[in-house]
């Protein structure tokens, strides 16, 4: 009998010991799992990521433009008819093959872009003489601050007052009108995709375009509003990808919270600086959830 008894309780803590092994092991994968999302949205901010999706995707696209470049007209009295449209069908399907690999790109391009131009910018800014920079910067201030003022010329008045007003430019329409003649002149066979993937170039001004519905030239309303539904996902993704990075950080800081001294932590944040404010204000959210009152 107490054998029995002293083999349960041998079983018990050896099940416990498991237990407790196992949910140590399932925190440290799921701490690994943090670090590892963490590093990978960190890789595709880099400029080095962006880089490489911008010129594989001008890449891709420069040979769909070949591709489609290489299409033969189908005349139906012609010899050769049967010819040309098995080798339009060959071109179709390496189109088809071209835009598997375009599409995963297609979603990383317009933020890839805008950080490739930032860093441009930063590279040309740094580039230039301290001479060259101020210069820069005085021609952006309007020069006329202090003119003198002159007398004013009472000749052309009464043709000023009766001029036509000056007309307003929209600055959707005209944003539009930009990236559909940038769209035309870089890709002059397009298709819906190619309408999404220029638009959204500037995120934030896609967000206006789509807002207002803005009409866009050959489309009837069907075909628009299923490329505004485009658009839209599009801009899903982003808030997504927004979202999931400020998801990974809080989860990291919560997981690197346990076990430590709350109060230090919120001291090392603060020494980082204004760059750490998110991380503060989780950090207080988690220590004034900690040392709060125990109820019941």
């Amino acid at each position: 009998m107490e054998r029995s008894k002293e083999a349960g309780a041998q079983q018990l803590v050896a099940e416990t010991e498991d237990r407790k092994q196992k949910a140590e092991a399932a925190k440290i994968a799921a701490t690994q799992a943090q670090l590892e999302a963490q590093a990978e949205a960190e890789r595709k901010q880099s400029p080095a990521y962006a880089q490489s999706v911008v010129e594989q995707y001008d890449v891709l696209q420069q040979q769909k433009q070949e591709l489609i470049a290489q299409k033969r007209k189908i005349v139906d009295a012609s010899p050769t008819a049967d010819a040309d449209r098995a080798f339009n069908t060959q071109i179709t399907q390496q189109l088809k093959e071209l835009g598997a690999q375009i599409k995963p790109l297609a979603s990383e391009y317009t933020r890839a872009k805008t950080i490739v131009e930032q860093e441009a910018e930063k590279t040309r800014v740094g580039n230039l003489s301290p001479e060259e920079y101020m210069l820069e910067q005085t021609q952006a201030v309007p020069t006329n601050k202090f003119k003198k003022a002159s007398a004013p010329d009472l000749a052309g008045y009464y043709e000023q007052q009766i001029a036509a007003p000056t007309a307003k430019v929209d600055p959707l329409q005209q944003y539009v009108a930009q990236r559909l003649s940038l769209m035309q002149q870089q890709s002059p066979t397009t298709d819906p995709e190619d309408y999404v993937n220029y638009l959204m170039q500037d995120p934030d001004m896609a967000r206006q375009v789509l807002a207002n519905r803005v009409s866009l030239p050959g489309f009837n309303r069907k075909e628009l509003n299923k490329l505004y539904d485009d658009m839209q996902l599009k801009i899903n993704e982003i808030d997504e990808q927004q979202t999931a990075q400020t998801d990974q950080r809080v989860n990291l800081l919560n997981t690197q919270l346990a076990g430590q001294d709350n109060a230090n932590l919120l001291g090392a944040a603060k020494d980082r600086g204004p760059g750490a404010v998110p991380e503060m204000v989780a950090l207080r959210n988690i220590g004034d959830k900690n040392r709060a009152p125990a109820t019941g």
